[in-house]
């Protein structure tokens, strides 16, 4: 698909978030110089093509009392990856679950991002994980300081 000028500042400005706005649609269709009707339409072309897949909230999880967060590694044989992501996937504490080239020094290839209340709570669900996909050979990175989350910016 290609993109127009006012298709990348459309994607741009809605990858950076809806305003805190009454009418947000409205506001991104004034700041691109477009109706709300073509706004619309264009989201809708967008979703229709894959380039959007979902729209949502970023919550700030240690208001919510989710303080614990670790990144996941497991070493998992090559013609499992796929098995097992796909069980991992299908855990609703994580946000992340994906692939990564192993290497020598750090032979771990699958990754998922965990949430949980304590840091107990993630090596419980880390370990229960394990043994759904029979996997034992794992590490548990915790989160110690967030410095960004925020959405990537595609077009600026």
């Amino acid at each position: 698909m290609k993109l127009t000028a006012i298709d990348r500042e459309i994607i741009s400005s809605l990858s950076s978030g809806l305003p805190d706005h009454l009418a947000p649609y409205s506001e991104v269709a004034a700041r691109v110089g477009v109706s709300e009707e073509d706004l619309f339409s264009k989201i809708e072309r967008f979703r229709c093509a894959g380039l959007l897949r979902r729209f949502g909230a970023t919550v700030d999880q240690t208001k919510i009392g989710f303080a614990a967060n670790a990144m996941a590694v497991w070493r998992v044989p090559e013609e499992r990856v796929e098995e097992a992501a796909t069980a991992i996937a299908s855990f609703e504490a994580l946000s992340h679950c994906y692939e990564r080239e192993a290497r020598p020094a750090w032979p771990y290839n699958l990754y998922a991002m965990l949430h949980a209340k304590t840091r107990e709570q993630c090596e419980e669900l880390a370990a229960q994980i394990s043994r759904t996909i029979g996997v034992g050979e794992y590490r548990l990175l915790f989160t110690v300081r967030q410095f960004k989350k925020a959405g990537p910016e595609y077009f600026r």
